[in-house]
């Protein structure tokens, strides 16, 4: 499906709100953008827009609108590589960047995590479909993959999972930590501290509704990061790869439209779907959202295999060490050190990047910005 220009249509899933007291009717509108290249001229061509509706119309932006923002290549599909590397920085980065969203979209139905309940999450996974170390992979490996399909994995896919060498050589050894991890590190002044944001919280009943039809899992929660990611980067087809990261409904992060590719090419789109932000006609929030997630693709696509598993285990351990790790380390480390400043002022002035007033931070963080600012 090709997006040439602009277009205004209805979205029967926008609730509508009663009629106004000068006799107005509201109705449910759901602005689309082109299919733009990542330029600057096309971000501020977004820009824009989004002032103009904003200026020239009576809107009104309620808890049942979106922010959807697609990533894709054009009219091809993205290769297994390209989509397994975003679907495991996707997953392994749900929880940090649920803290940049309202809570009014946490365990939303409209945009159920992935992190907690995505297949990949909530199935059991047998042993024989991972590898047991580095050491098997690559040493080992007629011995341990006994399916004639996981032995047309070739020395690449290999290199992809082993998540261990970098990672726990570098990033674990005493002179490094994660607040100070390798290489120099852009400029960014911090005003909330590690912790004070608070994540898309794990619900038992959307898990177990999600869980049913599969096998039993001992283990009564989400598979941890490492390990998923580590399984979902040996994914051979992108069918495997999006089917792993669905679940019934639209998830925060959608790749439904590879999940029958391998049958037929999609004839609706050949995008992956960030639907977890809450709809905004804030300029700059539009902006720097769709800022993050295409940064986040792309970083994902290209960087190399010891930084991108350096980055997933950093995020395996905020989920137990929240007050170590937190989404401000994840964007300066992809090179949005501005971009973070940026969103960090929306967070303390807004209450989240889509503008939606709530308390969970505390309070402290928000006193001492002003206190520094007034310093500085």
């Amino acid at each position: 499906m090709e997006y040439p220009g602009w277009e205004v249509k209805s979205d029967p899933s926008v609730l509508k709100y009663d009629v106004q007291p000068d006799g107005a009717m509201w109705t449910d509108v759901e602005l689309v953008s082109p299919a733009y290249r990542i330029r600057a001229e096309n971000f501020r061509a977004v820009r824009d827009v989004v002032v103009h509706v904003k200026t020239a119309f009576r809107t009104s932006v309620n808890e049942s609108c979106g922010l959807h923002v697609h990533f894709g290549r054009g009219a091809d599909l993205f290769s297994v590589h390209e989509l397994r590397r975003m679907g495991g920085m996707a997953h392994a980065a749900g929880q940090l960047i649920s803290t940049f969203h309202s809570v009014l979209r946490q365990n939303h139905y409209q945009c159920p995590s992935n992190r907690w309940y995505c297949e990949l999450a909530v199935r059991r996974i047998e042993p024989p479909c991972m590898w047991a170390s580095q050491a098997r992979a690559t040493t080992n490996y007629n011995t341990w993959v006994g399916d004639d399909t996981y032995r047309e994995v070739v020395r690449k896919a290999l290199r992809e999972m082993n998540m261990t060498t970098w990672a726990d050589g570098k990033l674990h050894s005493s002179r490094q930590t994660f607040r100070d991890p390798p290489g120099p590190r852009p400029s960014f002044v911090r005003y909330i501290p590690r912790g004070a944001l608070v994540p898309e919280p794990f619900d038992e009943g959307i898990y177990g509704y999600y869980s049913q039809g599969h096998e039993p899992d001992e283990r009564g929660a989400p598979w941890a990061v490492r390990p998923a990611v580590q399984h979902l980067l040996t994914r051979l087809t992108l069918a495997s790869v999006a089917q792993l990261m669905g679940m019934p409904a639209r998830a925060a992060y959608n790749f439904s439209w590879y999940e029958s590719v391998d049958i037929e090419i999609p004839q609706e789109r050949t995008t992956i779907e960030f639907c977890q932000a809450r709809g905004t006609l804030n300029p700059e929030s539009v902006l720097l959202w769709a800022r993050v997630v295409t940064s986040l693709c792309y970083f994902a696509c290209v960087t190399d295999i010891d930084r991108y598993s350096s980055l997933v285990v950093c995020r395996a351990h905020a989920e137990e060490h929240p007050d170590e790790y937190d989404i401000w380390d994840l964007l300066v480390g992809i090179g949005l050190s501005t971009e973070a400043a940026r969103l960090q002022d929306q967070i303390l002035s807004l209450g989240s990047v889509t503008g939606t007033p709530w308390q969970v931070y505390r309070q402290e963080p928000a006193q001492e910005h002003g206190r520094n600012r007034a310093h500085r």
